[in-house]
């Protein structure tokens, strides 16, 4: 007896609550160049960034969008010199993060 109440109750929750929740989604790449294991943050100037493994002769390539659909693909390189830590050339899958910083005193920042 419980058990078909709780499964009549489950069948009716949808339309008691009104319209059901639509998955939102972007189909397809929308960065259509070769731009592997992507990383994102989102600038102080409102501004996407994606940062990717290298391709295209870069390190770490660099795109940028003002509504994370549509990518431009800069051409500039964020680490142009690989430290010596890297043993040839290649970076891969970067993890970006962004980190604010003010400045109290003209020569001291501080970064949170």
């Amino acid at each position: 007896m419980f058990s078909a109440l709780l499964s009549t109750f489950l069948l009716l929750v949808p339309f008691a609550c009104g319209t059901a929740l639509q998955k939102r989604g972007i189909t397809g790449p929308v960065i259509t160049s070769n731009f592997p294991d992507p990383s994102f943050v989102k600038g102080t100037d409102g501004l996407w960034y994606a940062f990717s493994t290298n391709s295209g002769g870069l390190h770490v390539p660099i795109a940028t969008s003002s509504d994370f659909v549509t990518w431009t693909v800069t051409g500039q390189d964020a680490l142009p010199t690989v430290g010596a830590w890297s043993t040839g050339g290649d970076v891969w899958a970067p993890d970006v993060i962004q980190r604010v910083c003010r400045a109290s005193h003209p020569l001291e920042a501080r970064c949170g």
